[in-house]
């Protein structure tokens, strides 16, 4: 199962995806599953899974760090210690972060 969670503002993008994957977890899949979902299965249905979506020698090397173990409680996942895009350090970016063009004002505004 392909796992993606539209954008939903005013929340953060790194709040919708913790948030999506929370929802996934308590739909009943596992912390490892929503990962893999969001992830390798995610890349392979979008037909670059030789380029990304998992860790292996030739692919595409971006590495997300967290706090603890997103395994153990999935939410984890939001607590971002450090981001590696092609194994060079870029961030992680600070919230509140909200994509350019994006209305942050909460709905009903």
């Amino acid at each position: 199962m392909v796992f993606a969670r539209p954008v939903v503002l005013p929340m953060t993008v790194r709040q919708n995806l913790t948030y999506g994957l929370e929802l996934a977890v308590q739909g009943g899949m596992s912390a490892l599953q929503a990962i893999e979902g969001m992830t390798a299965v995610a890349a392979e249905a979008c037909g670059v899974g030789h380029l990304t979506g998992s860790l292996a020698a030739g692919k595409e090397a971006d590495l997300l760090v967290v706090r603890g173990n997103p395994l153990a409680a999935i939410r984890r996942m939001g607590e971002v210690v450090a981001v590696y895009k092609g194994g060079v350090r870029v961030g992680p970016i600070p919230e509140p972060w909200i994509p350019p063009g994006a209305d942050a004002s909460p709905p009903g505004r």
